[in-house]
């Protein structure tokens, strides 16, 4: 078996980097959206006859149609960097885990030391799970396919590029949306994570289209197409019964994928050279832990539920939106800068590290025979 990773990089390359950075932005902006805004009875409803409400309404469905993609970027950003790897990311698997059990103990210890939350060994021990049941559906989803990964990298390196094809449009066929929904798919399942992953792999084995101006302006098409969608219906049920406009949530695993794509073939063929960019890129490697902070459900019910109404409230709730995901954002990187430095103080990742290469070395041992 070919033990070369061939899109293995000395360091990533500053486009994915940044593309990393943007995907989590999203997520975080989508969830203050789907949390602050959809979910809540006093902002959810946008009355039509007052323009500061049709600002608002217009502003924050499109920055929900684009923020919806940001799942999908990150498993079309794996895929491509891991389909030619054939043997388990160890360390990277260790790293994930442990951070996970890291930020989701200390969460809760901190919130419970507050008074914020009322202490459970039930949910100590919830919180040393490796691979999470209770917390972080997208870790345990994300693990699950860092185990599946080798397998779908052999896969697809037995297929010519026509049957590669024909197994994309098979799976696109049985995951999409429409007309089966989550018969055998759905956004959060690992299915669609497998597909988004093999589609990343696709674009690193055979290639992707050289020009990139083309592929903005359909990234720019198919967010305006989803949010004319979303807003016909919400114009149809307010013609019908003067019903006010509401934000449309759109799935990940339905049009928002060819948007996905959109953006993920624009920045895999743009180089982002400056020095602002590299200085930028620097920080895509704490990013993961945005979402293991701010996505922990005690975290999640306090931000979104009794710091969010209070600071800066008095801002338009559209420009609230972007201020409010970029200081959480902002400091949740931080807060892993400090993680970082600490694990580094003990010597918890020289173990990690040291621990990856030994059983990265036997499994490759064993994958080898």
């Amino acid at each position: 078996m070919n033990n070369r990773d061939t899109t293995a990089l000395s360091s990533r390359q500053t486009n994915f980097e940044i593309l990393r950075i943007l995907a989590m932005f999203f997520v975080v902006l989508g969830h203050y959206i789907y949390n602050y805004v959809k979910l809540n009875s006093q902002n959810s409803n946008f009355e039509m006859d007052n323009l500061s409400e049709v600002v608002n309404y217009t502003f924050l469905e499109m920055m929900m149609v684009i923020s919806s993609t940001g799942v999908d970027l990150f498993e079309l950003i794996t895929g491509y960097f891991l389909i030619n790897r054939q043997t388990f990311r160890v360390k990277g698997m260790l790293n994930v885990m442990i951070m996970t059990i890291f930020y989701s103990i200390c969460i809760y210890v901190v919130f419970t030391l507050f008074h914020i939350e009322a202490f459970s060994f039930k949910e100590i021990l919830h919180c040393m799970e490796p691979i999470p049941l209770s917390q972080y559906w997208f870790v345990a989803k994300y693990i699950g396919l860092l185990f599946l990964a080798p397998f779908l990298s052999i896969l697809t390196s037995q297929l010519s590029k026509r049957v590669y094809q024909i197994l994309l449009l098979v799976l696109f066929i049985l995951f999409f949306e429409w007309p089966y929904g989550n018969l055998y798919g759905g956004g959060m399942s690992i299915n669609w994570f497998c597909f988004l992953f093999l589609c990343g792999g696709y674009l690193q084995k055979h290639g992707i289209p050289y020009r990139t101006d083309r592929q903005m302006v359909v990234a720019i098409v198919i967010a305006c197409f989803i949010f004319v969608f979303h807003t016909a219906i919400n114009m149809i049920a307010y013609l019908r019964n003067g019903s006010p406009f509401t934000i449309k949530y759109d799935g990940n695993h339905s049009i928002t994928f060819f948007l996905a794509l959109a953006i993920f073939l624009f920045f895999a063929k743009t180089s982002f050279n400056g020095s602002f960019s590299k200085h930028v890129a620097r920080i895509a490697p704490y990013t993961f832990a945005v979402y293991l902070i701010h996505g922990h459900s005690v975290v999640s019910a306090f931000l979104w539920e009794q710091i969010t109404p209070v600071v800066f409230s008095s801002l338009p709730l559209f420009f609230h939106a972007l201020l409010l995901s970029a200081l959480v954002f902002l400091g949740a990187i931080l807060i892993d800068c400090l993680r970082d430095r600490l694990f580094k103080a003990v010597g918890i990742q020289k173990v990690i590290d040291y621990l990856g290469l030994q059983l990265s070395t036997k499994i490759f041992e064993h994958f080898k025979k």
